[in-house]
């Protein structure tokens, strides 16, 4: 889809009358449309704005939508406080409905690439922002961000915030469950670094049909690793979920699930990889990193479809274009 549709397209979304109870906080809250910031204005604002001052951001975007009197800083922060957050999982659902669905899409051996990942956001340094979200050790307030990314096609997916001590794995699953009507019309590989890998993450991909890559962590599965040869680079490791550690999933959809599928097939990989890695500084500095990596990798993809070197060019090249979006959404 050209850029041109997409923005047409979504100036659409930011105007679907959907929004307006998904964006309420009090019942009377955005139900008088015809003043100086109506809420299509006031989310089209805050998706676009992208100066240094507040002021700017206003002057900027009224001289381009319209030539009626600009809102006073007073009045958008304002509208600002009343609404609700929550409309931007309306959006994105609406975004996904709408725009990514029909978009033709880059494949990779007809799977779309999906790879999950997390970061740290800095906030400001506000009692508020440290209550809600978490102070870090070093007295910075943090949240933790997490992305459900489409590598090939440059698209989140999904979006989420936390307080910065909740881990990887349940964020994850916020992403799949909120996708999974998208999903479910694709073949899908999930990509995933090691703090991801989990027999109840294994068994969720085996009950919906998902392939996924993952980091491989050196403790997990000790016992079907020892009994390989030392120098076997692909092998396939049989596991059994006895009854203690099916009480530890603690998903009970996925429990019921294992307790009637206890066997488990995962494919390990090992292999090297090298690149060249290039980022941006804060102050605008480009710096190129070598990295030099011994890893492995969890799979549940066949060996007649993905060989060995397809496993870590994937992940490697595929995976890691994650870091250029949150480069993107850093800076």
């Amino acid at each position: 889809m050209h850029l041109r549709n997409i923005l047409h397209a979504f100036s659409f979304i930011l105007s679907d009358p959907s929004l307006f109870s998904h964006a309420r906080i009090l019942p009377h809250s955005f139900t008088r449309e015809k003043g100086k910031m109506p809420l299509r204005y006031l989310l089209t604002y805050l998706v676009f704005r992208h100066g240094k001052t507040l002021s700017e951001d206003i002057s900027t975007f009224y001289s381009s939508v319209r030539n009626l009197d600009i809102p006073s800083k007073q009045a958008v922060l304002k509208r600002m406080s009343i609404l609700n957050y929550d409309v931007w999982f309306k959006i994105q659902q609406l975004f996904l409905e709408r725009i990514y669905l029909p978009m033709k899409k880059t494949t990779l051996h007809g799977y779309l690439l999906i790879a999950i990942d997390g970061t740290f956001a800095t906030l400001p340094d506000h009692p508020v922002s440290g209550m809600i979200f978490g102070r870090h050790e070093s007295s910075k307030n943090y949240r933790k961000v997490s992305v459900a990314y489409d590598v090939l096609n440059h698209v989140i997916l999904d979006f989420r915030i936390a307080h910065q001590d909740v881990s990887e794995i349940p964020l994850m699953f916020q992403h799949l469950e909120a996708l999974e009507n998208i999903l479910k019309k694709y073949k899908v590989i999930i990509l995933a670094d090691r703090y991801y890998g989990s027999a109840e993450f294994f068994k969720y991909c085996e009950m919906k049909g998902y392939r996924y890559i993952v980091r491989a962590k050196k403790n997990f599965f000790k016992k079907q690793r020892a009994e390989l040869a030392q120098n076997c680079m692909d092998a396939q490791l049989d596991i059994l979920i006895d009854r203690l550690w099916q009480k530890r999933i603690i998903r009970e959809e996925i429990r019921d699930y294992i307790i009637k599928n206890p066997q488990m097939s995962v494919r390990l990989v090992k292999g090297h990889y090298e690149y060249d890695e290039e980022y941006i500084t804060f102050k605008g500095k480009k710096i190129i990193r070598h990295i030099d990596v011994d890893s492995e990798y969890f799979t549940n993809l066949s060996t007649e479809e993905f060989s060995t070197d397809a496993i870590i060019d994937t992940y490697h090249k595929d995976r890691w274009r994650i870091e250029t979006a949150y480069g993107t959404l850093k800076t």
